[in-house]
């Protein structure tokens, strides 16, 4: 791909990849009144939402949204058929080793860095290690309800 004028990719081009189905609704609510001098108002809001990516283009399976690896640190978010868009990618936690003796059991005595106080990260795919293959969908960055009271009074 050529680079898009004024990107600072070098080679990259953006270009829309994925169709999104969105659904959900939102509703207002409001009142006035006025009783002499004094008015008042209140408005409620609500709203509900959920997306998801149904397809994306030829030959793209997923893509990684975040920081980059170039600046340290590894992309948290992937974009992929059937999920929200952007989704937080990472490893499932578990809770907090206690002791050596809960290391020991996960990794065997001396098989790893790993040690008492650190987070437990759960192994997916049961062989010991923790890579890029025990990443899984953590959650989902768009809240599904949305809600709002605004009130007002003036003399």
């Amino acid at each position: 791909m050529s680079a898009s004028v004024g990107s600072a990719g070098g080679g990259t081009q953006i270009q829309n990849i994925a169709d999104v189905k969105v659904s959900g609704f939102e509703v207002s609510l409001g009142y006035n009144d006025r009783k002499g001098d004094f008015t008042w108002s209140a408005v409620a809001n609500l709203g509900t939402s959920k997306n998801e990516v149904t397809s994306l283009a030829p030959g793209v399976t997923s893509v990684l949204g975040g920081p980059t690896p170039r600046a340290g640190l590894e992309n948290f978010s992937r974009l992929e058929v059937g999920q929200p868009l952007f989704y937080f990618y990472g490893y499932q936690t578990n809770g907090i080793y206690q002791n050596q003796a809960e290391v020991d059991a996960v990794f065997g005595p001396g098989q790893t860095a790993i040690k008492p106080g650190d987070i437990k990260i759960v192994d997916r795919d049961g062989n010991k290690i923790i890579n890029s293959e025990d990443k899984i969908n953590i959650g989902n960055p768009y809240p599904d309800f949305t809600y709002g009271l605004n009130l007002s009074a003036s003399i």
